[in-house]
């Protein structure tokens, strides 16, 4: 909005110079309230980070090449070049465990163990990583439930984000799911033609999705597990904010885009969140862009696209919620019913005449 307004004025100050102040005005002076912002916010405190970049081919290796106990222990060997007594938190990507995990002995699953492990030589260690888990049901209690072969129970396939630690694991499940890859519009409607969604290889067709938006807690350090596609929604983000969150964390694959614009503008979108909320962000990306961003939207660290690699850095906690978070997207709301009111107006006009 401001930049559409800024040039509206600058057009005028072209054709009249009487518009000429009036156009500094309107440029310099937001220019100058965000170097007040930037000078002038406060953290908490800081916390210790290690982003684990693998770079394991989605199309090749991921689904079809190396196991499961293969892929995992990269992932940790990895890590392993950065983590110390001084880190608080290891993050790995999207889908990094593609071991299927069953929520119900979740405890019990492989990969579980093998983090566990990890976390018992460095007892303060918390682990944030994607994973596919499994919820099996009595009845079909969802409309994406899936029934079992010759039983009478159902389950629900999810894009998980696990939360490890030493007292246990929790769950979140992705919920702003890809249209046409992780659900079908309009399931009662559409449902019988989800034979149509598209495999990219792993987990595909109608996946589960959970309605609140969980944040991970360690003392006062609040985390939010935001899934790949979820961060390109402001308002959606925002709401692990005004759940407590005050460090958000992105996993994503990314490598599905393979060396195109794709996976750099996912990247950006994720600067945008961070200005949005004010809050740091942790990015880990299986083949590229992981970064580190400030709640500016500066970025601190990035890696490069396909190359596996380990990242650490201290990240500031932030508290106080910006007006972003408290209103949402009032400037598209505001466009969208003037844009009516106006359509309207031409309609009643033409009419008129």
């Amino acid at each position: 909005m401001w930049i559409l307004i800024a040039n509206l004025f600058i057009v005028q100050a072209i054709s009249h110079k009487k518009y000429i102040y009036s156009s500094m005005f309107v440029v310099f002076v937001p220019i100058a309230i965000s170097f007040l912002i930037s000078a002038n916010f406060e953290t908490s405190h800081t916390q210790k980070f290690v982003v684990v970049q693998p770079n394991i081919d989605p199309y090749i290796e991921k689904f079809n090449g190396l196991s499961a106990d293969q892929q995992l222990d990269q992932f940790i060997d990895c890590a392993l070049f950065e983590i110390d007594s001084t880190t608080n938190y290891l993050v790995g990507p999207e889908t990094a465990l593609i071991e299927g995990i069953w929520e119900s002995k979740i405890e019990n699953a492989t990969s579980i163990i093998k983090l566990k492990n990890l976390i018992n030589q460095f007892p303060d260690l918390q682990i944030l990583v994607g994973a596919t888990t499994y919820k099996k049901y009595d009845s079909k209690l969802t409309n994406t439930a899936r029934s079992f072969s010759n039983s009478n129970l159902f389950y629900d396939v999810f894009n998980s984000a696990l939360y490890i630690n030493k007292s246990g694991v929790e769950v979140y499940h992705k919920s702003k799911l890809v249209q046409g890859v992780e659900f079908m519009p309009f399931a009662k409607v559409l449902g019988k033609l989800k034979f149509l969604s598209i495999d990219l290889g792993g987990i595909s067709g109608s996946l589960g999705t959970q309605e609140y938006r969980s944040v991970f807690t360690k003392d006062s350090t609040r985390l939010a597990p935001i899934v790949c596609y979820e961060s390109i929604y402001g308002e959606y983000v925002s709401e692990f904010v005004r759940n407590g969150a005050n460090i958000l964390a992105i996993i994503t694959n990314d490598g599905w885009w393979k060396d195109t614009p794709g996976y750099l503008q996912h990247l950006d979108y994720a600067r945008l969140r961070a200005v949005e909320t004010r809050r740091s962000i942790v990015r880990s990306a299986n083949t590229g862009v992981s970064a580190f961003i400030d709640p500016l939207g500066n970025l601190t660290d990035q890696t490069k696209w396909n190359e596996q690699t380990v990242i650490s850095r201290e990240m500031a906690v932030v508290t106080g919620n910006t007006f972003y978070v408290q209103y949402g997207d009032y400037i598209g709301r505001l466009a969208s019913f003037l844009s009516a009111f106006f359509i309207c107006f031409l309609i009643a006009n033409k009419r008129k005449k």
